[in-house]
């Protein structure tokens, strides 16, 4: 018997056009082998998870994106010259209604491609030919131990990155044999697992081999001649499950998709030498870290930081001022507590009682401080409320911070990256501002052009363009430093009336 198991991004490209790789015949090949019921498809459960997670997002990013377009061309202007303004004045207007009208009927039926992609997979996920593999504690414990030993999909260069789910998803096909009350996989069998997260699952060499980590722990569980680790999907399904195919009635048609592949990696090596002669980045560089040290993003994540640790720093002043204060009145014997009483009184006549009770008079000025300050230390861990990522990330919440009212202030990222020879992608760095109140939708923009080059047919170059960066996060730092400022000011008036109580007491 053979199994087949694909990460959440094959599924995903089943119905969401995101790259050159989305193939939109996929779902229903998919459903034609499932019903012909040669090969079994397992799916760990985690992956129903994270697909339909991730198909609320991916919709809502084209939604988005068709939000930015829009106002784009709303604002397209033309330079001031009469003949070319003619033009420009003709052939805007149907460029407008285009995308208007792009973006309404999206706009109209959103909840409902949402529904649909949904049940897409429902179905899917329902077949009677699809295995789904709960994860048990023994996975859970393995991924955890992955994570720990930072063996992939974990990093040892990003510690942060959340690699959890691919950690239990790789673990449950690891461990396979564990699920012998669903599955009675033999030796005969064979096992084919397909994933395009080359960053996480292969060899950093070749990336159709799988990493180092995971063969080692196949090796454990003697699997290593029966796991098949594959890239694409129709190649596999042409060359692995070329009989399965042919008896489910698509084999002609994955022969002709496959010949549009050949022909589009041809054409991508081509582009790949292009770039090359023109010094451009790489399409297959790590552009998510290529972003991350621009100097804009290094500044932004810099000043990010140093508002986190101010934060910190501050209130942990005012904490060790505050305890400190608190315990001194505490060991304060019946004179030394007279002698405050007295010294605050001349200052703010009447307001404290002097008796000769000593713990009277340590509740007294104890009242005082609870009356006068409204930040009790210890209702707070600093520590959870102001929190930020040191290096600009993808997939994480730049920056979270909560004030005294347990309101948040969220900058996060929304796009993803998917560079090809002359194209374009938009991040957009947004915000969720509790703290304010504040509906406004302002956000950073990252602007990535992927540039090109191409050349004649005497080998000289034709025309082409530069990679391009084009970053604006005026209105995220706007926002965050006013954020700062406004819990920094609460901290330190705060400070002020601890400092003010300190002095009238001669503490």
């Amino acid at each position: 018997m053979k199994y087949l198991a694909l990460d959440t991004n094959i599924y995903l490209d089943m119905v969401v056009s995101r790259n050159k790789s989305h193939k939109s015949e996929s779902y229903n090949q998919m459903q034609k082998l499932l019903d012909y019921g040669e090969i079994r498809l397992l799916v760990p459960a985690v992956i129903i998870t994270e697909v339909k997670r991730h198909l609320d997002q991916e919709i809502e990013k084209i939604y988005e994106e068709l939000k930015r377009i829009k106002k784009s061309v709303e604002g397209l202007y033309w330079i001031n010259n009469v003949e070319e303004m003619r033009a420009f004045t003709t052939s805007i207007p149907a460029v407008k209604t285009g995308i208007k009208e792009l973006h309404s009927l999206f706009e109209a039926n959103k909840n409902q491609y949402i529904s649909d992609a949904h049940a897409l997979f429902n179905k899917l996920f329902e077949h009677k030919n699809v295995i789904i593999l709960e994860e048990t504690q023994n996975i859970l414990h393995r991924a955890d131990k992955r994570k720990l030993h930072k063996k992939r999909p974990f990093h040892y260069n990003e510690p942060d990155k959340d690699s959890i789910a691919d950690a239990v998803i790789i673990e449950t096909l690891i461990n396979i044999k564990d699920y012998n009350n669903l599955i009675n996989f033999t030796p005969d069998d064979q096992l084919f697992f397909i994933s395009r997260n080359t960053a996480d699952f292969s060899d950093k060499q070749q990336n159709t081999a799988l990493h180092s980590d995971i063969k080692e722990s196949l090796g454990l569980s003697e699997l290593t001649e029966q796991f098949n680790y594959r890239i694409h999907f129709t190649k596999t399904l042409l060359e692995d499950f070329k009989d399965e195919t042919e008896h489910a009635g698509f084999l002609e048609e994955l022969e002709q998709e496959r010949a549009r592949e050949l022909y589009g990696e041809l054409e991508y090596e081509e582009i790949a030498r292009n770039r090359e002669a023109g010094g451009l980045i790489p399409l297959s560089a790590n552009w998510e870290e290529i972003i991350s040290e621009r100097p804009e993003i290094y500044e932004m994540m810099k000043f990010l930081n140093e508002c986190k640790e101010n934060l910190l720093s501050n209130f942990a002043g005012f904490s060790e001022d505050y305890f400190e204060a608190i315990e001194t009145i505490r060991g304060l014997d019946l004179g030394e507590a007279q002698s405050l009483i007295n010294s605050f009184n001349n200052i703010e006549a009447g307001t404290l009682n002097l008796n000769g009770n000593l713990e009277e008079m340590q509740d007294e000025i104890l009242g005082l401080f609870t009356d006068r300050i409204n930040l009790n230390p210890e209702d707070f861990d600093s520590e959870e409320m102001w929190k930020c990522e040191e290096v600009f990330d993808f997939t994480e919440d730049l920056l979270e911070f909560k004030d005294f009212d347990n309101q948040n202030f969220r900058v996060y990222v929304v796009g993803e990256l998917n560079p090809e020879d002359g194209g374009s992608d938009t991040i957009q760095i947004k915000l969720v501002d509790n703290i304010r109140n504040n509906s406004d939708s302002s956000y950073g923009v990252i602007d990535v052009v992927y540039g090109y080059l191409n050349f004649d047919e005497d080998g000289n170059p034709s025309d082409g363009l530069s990679d391009e960066f084009n970053i604006h996060l005026e209105n995220i730092l706007e926002a965050c430093e006013e954020i700062y400022n406004q819990i920094n000011n609460q901290i330190e008036e705060e400070k002020t009336t601890l400092d003010y109580l300190k002095n009238s007491m001669g503490l």
